[in-house]
C-alpha cells in the first residue's frame, strides 16, 4: 500500500525501500522501479535534458489519452495548450540548466488532452542523477471544475477581440465568432478557404513575410493587414501570433483596429497638411529646446542655411549664423527663456545677397509642468518690403521730377488755345509732349513715344526731351534739329528701343502747319473734314543717316483743331478685345469741337476710360489739342 502521506516522488519512495532490502543487483532494483512507478495511481513522467518524455505511466498515459508510444520521444509542451508553450518551454530549460524547483507551479495547472480536451492538474517536478533522463515529473489530476470546459470555451468565443488557431497550410481550423460578426462570412467559409483570400491585395506581401517569421519561431506583436469583409469593404486587423512548430499550428489574435487607422491615418494627413502650410508660408518658423538647438525647422528657415530641414534638426545657432547675428538670437532666446514673455522685435541676419532685415516673434512652449521647454519662432523678411519702400520714394521722386518736365500750364499764343496730358500705364511715364512758344503767334508743338513702358523708357523720355529743348531754341532748323536728335538716339537707346516723334510748327498769324512726323502722324480737324497729316520719315534711333524732310499745311481755318495722340489711346481694349480706334477718338472730337482745347482732351479720355469699362490699360496715353482761333482773341 502506498502512504498517502509520504511526500516523496516515486523514485525517492522506492530507493528508500529498496534500501532494506539487501542483495538485490541493479537491474532487478530497475525492474522493480518501473513496476512499482507503473502501479501508482498518480501519473509519472521521466524527460531528458531537451525536454522530450523517455518515460510515462499507465497513470500519465490514461489521463492524457495517449498511448505509451504516441509520447515517447516526443516534447512534454505536447501535453500543454499551445498558448502557454513558449513560457513552459523557457521555465523547462531554465530548469534543467539549474536543476531547482523553479518549474513547480504551486497551483492548478491545465494540460492538454490528445482529443484537444484540457485536464486540470498538480505536478511536482524533482531531478534524477546518473540516469539518461534528467527530470522526474509527478502528476495528480484535480477535481475537474464541471464548468471548466466551458469557461475556456466561452473566453475563446465570447472574447471582444478575434481568436483563432491556424495551420502551416494558410487555412484556419478554428476561429472564435468575432470573426464571423466583423468580417460578415460564416464560419465555414473562413475554415474552408485559405485565410489569404480574406487579405487585402496591397498587404499580401507582407503577411507572408510575417508568416515566414512565424515558422522561424519568431514571435509577431501588432502587425497590421487589412481583411476583406462580405460587403466589399476592409478593416484593420493588429494581430498578436505565435506558433507552434511540433503541433504544425499558429495561435493569434487579432482587433479591429479600423478606427483607430482611420485617426491615425486622419491625424498623419493633418500633420502633412500643417507641415505643407508652414513650409510654404513666407515666415521662417523654428523651435529650439532649453539647450539651443532645434527641435523643428519649416523649409523657410532651412533655406536661410542652404540646408535641408531634416539637417538643421539638432544644429545651434552658432553652427548656421554668423558669430555676431547668432549671438543675438541666443541672447534674445534667454530672455523668452528666463521671462517667459514674447518678444517681438526686428533681428539683422546676413545673407549672401547682403544683411536681411527679420520681424520675429518669439514666445515660449511650456510642458506639464508649466516650466519653459522651448522657444518657438516666427520670423517675417521685411527686406523686400524696405527695399520697394525705398524705392517707390525714390519713383515717387522720380514722378515728382517728370511731372516737371511737362508743361505746367496752357502755352499763351494769340490766335491757338492749347492743351495737352499725359497719363501713365505705370510709375513712370514713356510718352513725352511739349509746348515752345516760338514767337508772336507761333508755337512748337513736339510729341514723342518711346517704346515700352516704365522707368528704362521714362528715363529715355528725359533724354528726348532735353535735347529737343537743346535743339530747337534760337533760330532752329526743324529738319536739322529732327536728324540731329535720331544720330543721338541711334548711339544712346538700348537695342530694339526706338522713339515715335511729331514735331510741329503752328503758325496763327499766316495759318499754316510747318510739321516732321517721325514714325507717327497727327490730324487737323475742320469744317471742311479731316486731314491726316502723315509720318515724313521712319522712327527715330534706328538709322542714323535717316533724313526728314518738312511738310507744310497752308489754309488753316479758324476752328481747325490741331490733334496729336499716342497709340496707347487708340489700342486701349475694352472688356471684349475690341480696340478703342482714331475713329471713336476722332468722333469725340467731333462732337466737341467748339470746346475750349482742355474739355476736348478731357473728353477724349473720358471717352476712353467709358469705352474700356474699368479694363487695365495697357500703354502710356498722351493727347494734345490745338485749335486755331482769330487773332483777336488773343
Amino acid at each position: 500500500m502506498n502512504d498517502p502521506h509520504d511526500t516523496r516522488p516515486p523514485a525517492g519512495r522506492f530507493a528508500a525501500a529498496n534500501a532494506r532490502v539487501p542483495g538485490r543487483t541493479r537491474r532487478d532494483a530497475a525492474k522493480a522501479f518501473r513496476s512499482y512507478v507503473q502501479a501508482v495511481p498518480v501519473g509519472v513522467l521521466f524527460l531528458n535534458e531537451p525536454g522530450r518524455i523517455t518515460f510515462a505511466n499507465e497513470s500519465a498515459l490514461s489521463r492524457f489519452g495517449y498511448t505509451l508510444q504516441e509520447v515517447l520521444g516526443r516534447p512534454i509542451e505536447v501535453l500543454i495548450p499551445g498558448w502557454v508553450r513558449p513560457q513552459h518551454a523557457d521555465l523547462r530549460v531554465n530548469y534543467t540548466t539549474h536543476l531547482d524547483d523553479g518549474i513547480t507551479a504551486g497551483r492548478p495547472l491545465t494540460g492538454l488532452r490528445k482529443d484537444g480536451s484540457a485536464i486540470s492538474f498538480a505536478i511536482k517536478v524533482n531531478s534524477l542523477q546518473g540516469s539518461e533522463s534528467r527530470i522526474a515529473c509527478t502528476i495528480l489530476e484535480l477535481p475537474a471544475s464541471p464548468s471548466s470546459e466551458q469557461d475556456m470555451g466561452r473566453f475563446f468565443d465570447l472574447s471582444l477581440d478575434l481568436f483563432c488557431i491556424a495551420n502551416f497550410h494558410g487555412y484556419f481550423i478554428r476561429v472564435n465568432p468575432n470573426f464571423s460578426r466583423v468580417l460578415g462570412f460564416p464560419e465555414t467559409e473562413l475554415l474552408v478557404r485559405p485565410f489569404t483570400d480574406f487579405v487585402h491585395p496591397d498587404d499580401l506581401e507582407a503577411t507572408r513575410s510575417v508568416m515566414g517569421q512565424l515558422l522561424e519561431s519568431k514571435p509577431v506583436v501588432r502587425f497590421r493587414n487589412r481583411y476583406w469583409t462580405a460587403s466589399g469593404a476592409f478593416v484593420w486587423f493588429e494581430w498578436s501570433a505565435r506558433a507552434v512548430l511540433e503541433e504544425g499550428t499558429i495561435y493569434a489574435t487579432a482587433r479591429d483596429v479600423t478606427e483607430q487607422v482611420g485617426l491615425e491615418q486622419e491625424v498623419a494627413t493633418r500633420q502633412k497638411r500643417e507641415r505643407a502650410l508652414l513650409d510654404n508660408t513666407p515666415a521662417n518658423v523654428y523651435v529650439r529646446n532649453r539647450d539651443g538647438r532645434y527641435e523643428y525647422v519649416n523649409q523657410r528657415h532651412a533655406d536661410l542655411f542652404q540646408m535641408t530641414a531634416a539637417n538643421v534638426i539638432g544644429q545651434r545657432p552658432q553652427d548656421v549664423f554668423a558669430g555676431q547675428s547668432a549671438d543675438q538670437l541666443l541672447t534674445d532666446d534667454q530672455s523668452v527663456m528666463q521671462t517667459g514673455k514674447t518678444l517681438i522685435l526686428e533681428e539683422l541676419i546676413s545673407q549672401p545677397d547682403g544683411v536681411h532685415t527679420f520681424v520675429s516673434t518669439k514666445f515660449a512652449l511650456f510642458d506639464a509642468n508649466h516650466e519653459v521647454a522651448a522657444i518657438a519662432g516666427i520670423s517675417t523678411d521685411i527686406t523686400e518690403q524696405i527695399r520697394a519702400k525705398e524705392t517707390e520714394q525714390q519713383l515717387q521722386m522720380a514722378r515728382e521730377f517728370q511731372n516737371k518736365l511737362y508743361p505746367p500750364f496752357a502755352p499763351q499764343v494769340k490766335g491757338l488755345d492749347a492743351a495737352g496730358s499725359a497719363v501713365p500705364v505705370a510709375q513712370l511715364c514713356g510718352d513725352y509732349y511739349d509746348f515752345i512758344v516760338a514767337g508772336p503767334g507761333k508755337l512748337l508743338v513736339a510729341m514723342g513715344d518711346v517704346s515700352g513702358h516704365g522707368i528704362g523708357p521714362a528715363l529715355e523720355m528725359v533724354a528726348v526731351r532735353t535735347a529737343m529743348r537743346m535743339l530747337l531754341r534760337g533760330e532752329y532748323d526743324l529738319s536739322g534739329a529732327v536728324e540731329e536728335l535720331n544720330r543721338m538716339l541711334v548711339g544712346d537707346l538700348p537695342e530694339s528701343s526706338f522713339v515715335s516723334l511729331f514735331v510741329a510748327e503752328l503758325n496763327a498769324e499766316t495759318r499754316c502747319i510747318r510739321y516732321i512726323g517721325a514714325g507717327h502722324e497727327a490730324w487737323l480737324q475742320g469744317p471742311p473734314g479731316l486731314r491726316r497729316l502723315n509720318a515724313t520719315g521712319p522712327l527715330l534711333g534706328i538709322d542714323g543717316a535717316a533724313e526728314y524732310a518738312v511738310a507744310t499745311i497752308t489754309n488753316v481755318q479758324v476752328g481747325d483743331i490741331f490733334l496729336l495722340y499716342t497709340d496707347g489711346v487708340t489700342e486701349a481694349m475694352n472688356t471684349a478685345g475690341e480696340q478703342y480706334t482714331s475713329r471713336r477718338l476722332l468722333e469725340v472730337v467731333k462732337a466737341n469741337e467748339t470746346r475750349p482745347a482742355k474739355e476736348i482732351v478731357a473728353k477724349v479720355f473720358s471717352g476712353v476710360y467709358q469705352f474700356t469699362e474699368g479694363r487695365p490699360i495697357a500703354d502710356d496715353m498722351t493727347i494734345v489739342a490745338a485749335r486755331f482761333e482769330g487773332l483777336e482773341k488773343r
